[in-house]
């Protein structure tokens, strides 16, 4: 998981459970993705040191892309019918892929859930 937003998470007294829980595994994730890879790195010399990455230019676009999904996604929200087909009909008519698309999964999610 490794952090929550707005909601109380897997909080322990020092830190989120599941990056102090691997710590060498987070401090790896978040070397990755930051664009100076050294800057987030356990100290060198230490346990958990991590073996030496390769200088930021290096990385070039191989550079991970972490997204965040807040915890709530899990829950249940209430979405009716008729306030999707407000938002996302009128886009649809005027060609929008992406309305139709999103008139197409949720009309399936509605037929399966009703």
């Amino acid at each position: 998981m490794g952090g929550a937003i707005a909601v109380p998470g897997n909080m322990t007294p020092v830190g989120e459970f599941n990056t102090i829980a691997d710590a060498v595994a987070a401090a790896r994730i978040y070397a990755l993705t930051s664009p100076d890879p050294e800057s987030t790195m356990p100290p060198f010399g230490s346990a958990t040191a991590l073996p030496d990455y390769p200088p930021a230019e290096k990385l070039g676009d191989r550079r991970l892309r972490v997204i965040k999904f807040p915890l709530d996604i899990t829950h249940n929200h209430s979405l009716r019918r008729d306030e999707v087909h407000a938002k996302v009909d009128p886009l649809a008519e005027k060609g929008s892929p992406l309305a139709e698309w999103v008139r197409a999964f949720t009309e399936f999610c509605f037929m399966k859930t009703e």
